[in-house]
This record gives C-alpha cells, structure tokens and sequence, in this order.
C-alpha cells in the first residue's frame, strides 16, 4: 500500500525537508521549507509565524482524524506531541540542531502509517499549474504599480494579491483547501464592492486579477477528493463562481 496524499503526508513531506537542512538558524529552516520570499526580515518573521501556526491546526486535525479510527491513541500522541514541540513558534530565534535530532526515525514512520491508514484528500496538482498562477501574480504586481486606478482600488486587488501568495506558501501545509479561501475571499469582495469593480471595468488588472481568481479556482476544483466541511461551503462554492464571472466581464 503507498501513502495516500493527506495531512500526514504533508506534514511528513515538510518535517522531511526540514531534517535536511543544515541551516544555524530555526527560522531560517522554516523560510526554506515554506519557500517564503518576502525580503522583509518583520514580514518574513510573520509569514514564518502563520505558516507555523498553520501547521500545528493540521498536526491537531491529524489527531483528531486518527482518533476517528479503531487504533489506539497511544501509538501516535507522542509523535505528534513531539512534531507540536519541533514547530514551535517560540524555537524560531534559537539553533535548529536540538529541533532537527527531534526529527526521529519514529516519527516519520507514526506519519507514514497515519497516511496509509487515512483516506487521501486530494489529487497532485500538476507543478505547471502552480508555476502558472506565480506567473500570472507576478505580472498583475508589476502592473497594477503603473497602473491609474484610484488608489482604494488598488488597495483591494494589493491585498488579493497578499491572499495568492499566503495560499501559495500554506498550499504545501494544507493542500488545496487553502485555494479555497481565495476563491471564498474573491466572493465577498465582489459583494462589497460591485461599485469599485463597475468603476474600473475597463482597466486590464480587474481582468487578470479576474484569471488569476479563475485559475485557482479551477486548479483547487480538479485537486480536491474529500472536502472536509464541503456541506458548508458548496453554496459559497457556487456563488464565488458566479462573482468571479461577473469581475471576467468587467474586465473584458
């Protein structure tokens, strides 16, 4: 039996790489794990911070996925005690050796087993795909700095832009679900500002921020097999499509 691609997979991926890295510094293993490019040393600090953050949620929804099972909790608590202590966010200013010994052979395989015993809850997505939304972000930051928009505008597709690249760091942590707090997020944007988005239908980046909305969501949509929560956020689904159809227009 292989792994099946869920949160202990993940979570296995992550403390692997980490265990690789010869770094002095905690955050400087966590920066590189999380591949996070901010060059601002309080910006990167933060950023380190939330994705740490991040990943203990999903140690914590291993455990409570595995306490669904028939096997003991015994046989896993200790290992996941053990991963909750190595990501701490209060170990990022210290050395990284006493945190990588704690990397231990038994712990990568509690995670192994926890993966084969879990069902999967996504599909790969193809690294093209990924590297396409990268593009496409790299291209509405260039150009909304040149751009005439009003400044209250700018400010709103500024902070999207901030929620691709969250996703994108917390994609490895979390899979999938985390394109879909964009895709969540772009529907209550256009709610709350229809009026903004009529102002500007004309300007180019309303429409690539529009594609970039439409490409995570179809990437998120062909990747996920187990929606954990799908009944709550099918509706939201369905009208973020509806939005995100609507700022295409605008910007056609």
């Amino acid at each position: 039996m292989s792994e099946n691609k869920n949160s202990a997979f993940r979570i296995k991926l992550l403390l692997e790489q980490a265990k690789r890295l010869n770094t002095k510094k905690t955050m400087e293993v966590w920066v590189d794990v999380f591949k996070i490019k901010n060059t601002d040393n309080h910006k990167i600090q933060f950023e380190v911070s939330r994705c740490l953050n991040i990943l203990h949620d999903e140690v914590e929804l291993l455990r409570s996925e595995m306490k669904r099972t028939e096997f003991s909790n015994y046989l896993y608590d200790s290992s996941f005690n053990r991963i909750n202590n190595i990501i701490g966010i209060n170990a990022l200013n210290a050395e990284w050796e006493p945190y990588k010994k704690q990397i231990m052979p038994e712990v990568v395989l509690c995670l192994g087993f926890c993966s084969e015993i879990l069902p999967p809850d996504e599909a790969d997505i193809p690294t093209q795909e990924l590297e396409e939304i990268e593009q496409l972000l790299s291209s509405l930051e260039s150009s909304i700095e040149d751009s005439s928009l009003p400044s209250y505008t700018k400010r709103i597709i500024q902070k999207h832009i901030v929620n691709i690249k969250q996703a994108m760091e917390s994609y490895t942590i979390v899979g999938a679900r985390a394109f879909n707090k964009v895709v969540q997020s772009a529907y209550g944007e256009v709610i709350d500002n229809v009026a903004v988005f009529e102002e500007s239908k004309t300007d180019k980046n309303i429409g690539k921020l529009a594609t970039i909305w439409k490409k995570v969501k179809a990437v998120s949509d062909a990747s996920v097999v187990v929606e954990k929560g799908m009944s709550a956020s099918g509706k939201i689904a369905e009208h973020s499509i509806k939005a995100i159809e609507f700022i295409q227009n605008l910007g056609s």
